[in-house]
Order: C-alpha cells, then sequence, then structure tokens
C-alpha cells in the first residue's frame, strides 16, 4: 500500500473511534453514562427544582439533562467522525491532506493535555469511563497518519507553487 492509502486507513479506524461512541451516546437508552461510565443517574430522597414553570424531582432532572447532553455529544461525535472519514477518503494526496492531519494532531494534542491538566476530563466524574482513554489511542493513529504524510512531504512528491506562477 502507498502513504496515502495507510494514512486513509489510519484516518478512517480513528474515526471509527468517534462514530462509534456517538452511536452508544446518541441510540442506548441511558446514553452509556450509566451502563458504561458508571454515572449515577438516579437516587433517593432528592429534592426538587424549578425550571421555568416545572417543578422537577432533582434526581430526574439531573438524569434528563445528563440524557440530553449525551444524545448532543452522541450526535457531534458521528458527525465529526463521519467528516473526518469522507476527508480521509476524498482528499487527494497533496498539502491539504498533509494538512488537515496535522491539525487531527493538533486538536488532539490539545484534548491530551487537557485531560492531563485536570480540565474537565471525565474521569473525575466517572473513573472507568471509556471515552478517557480514546484521546491517547487516537492519537497514537494520528501521529502514524502524521509520520506518513511527513515522509511523503520530506520526498518531495509535491508540487509547490511559486509567487513567480500565481498572476
Amino acid at each position: 500500500m502507498s502513504i496515502t492509502q495507510w494514512t486513509r486507513v489510519l484516518l478512517v479506524v480513528a474515526s471509527l473511534f468517534d462514530i462509534v461512541a456517538g452511536l452508544i451516546h446518541f441510540l442506548a437508552s441511558d446514553g452509556g453514562a450509566n451502563s458504561i461510565a458508571g454515572i449515577v443517574l438516579d437516587w433517593d430522597n432528592a429534592t426538587t427544582v424549578a425550571v421555568s414553570d416545572d417543578v422537577w424531582n432533582a434526581s430526574k432532572y439531573h438524569n434528563e439533562v445528563v440524557l440530553v447532553l449525551f444524545a448532543a455529544l452522541g450526535l457531534i461525535q458521528i458527525k465529526l467522525g463521519t467528516i473526518t472519514a469522507l476527508l480521509a477518503y476524498w482528499l487527494p494526496q497533496g498539502i491539504v491532506l498533509f494538512r488537515f492531519v496535522w491539525l487531527l494532531v493538533g486538536f488532539q494534542l490539545i484534548k491530551i493535555i487537557t485531560d492531563i491538566a485536570g480540565y474537565r476530563n471525565i474521569h473525575s466524574v466517572a473513573p472507568y469511563a471509556p471515552g478517557g482513554y480514546k484521546p491517547p489511542v487516537v492519537m497514537v493513529f494520528y501521529f502514524a497518519a502524521v509520520v506518513l504524510q511527513t515522509v511523503w512531504y520530506r520526498r518531495g512528491t509535491y508540487t509547490r507553487v511559486s509567487s513567480e506562477d500565481t498572476p
């Protein structure tokens, strides 16, 4: 397989981590919050919470908020994963694919740094949530893709437009 094909495979596999997690968050009855991550959704002796003109049992309100947010997260993950996979497939080998892979690495690095810093890390509320392990795993795929794209770039198998060639 060529550098481009390997890059495409790595990006599509990495995008599956978002698509599968997104489907679980969107379609599972509890969004995976309790059944997978262990987030407590209901508790006894909850007080009431007033929201607009409704009065909710605090436990039911918390449950509904988590489910709505997990469903929204799921749709975003499905969208992100699908767009990443389609771009990996559609982008021709060139400077745009090269930059796209570097952009993915940059965003993934930001996520890993914020997780290490403890900034709103899922493991602070759900220590067993598999989503907390996803960033470094996906980074392995992105890093391999960026290495391949750097090899492509260093080989000089690209065409650059000089300022003299542009009108």
